[in-house]
């Protein structure tokens, strides 16, 4: 019953993360942050701006105050209000 538990869980894990866009709404509505002061560093920029929501894929969506940005990976930290 585990192995088959754990193996069924991995099947829609899997299922999921190959298909992120089934699951970004159920992800925005409980999202906190949006619309709060942000600072990411992805490992080759610095960007501090206000995270404006998540793409379909799932990447963070980042106003700056040079334009929209769209971030795929690194350390997001919320300023302090």
């Amino acid at each position: 019953p585990r192995p088959a538990l754990l193996a069924n869980f991995l099947t829609e894990l899997t299922t999921l993360l190959d298909t992120p866009v089934t699951i970004m709404p159920a992800y925005r509505r409980l999202a906190a942050g949006i619309g709060w002061r942000v600072h990411i560093d992805d490992g080759q920029r610095q960007l501090d701006g206000t995270l404006a929501g998540f793409a379909d894929n799932g990447n963070a969506i980042v106003k700056t105050s040079t334009g929209t940005v769209t971030v795929a990976h690194g350390t997001l930290r919320y300023e302090q209000l």
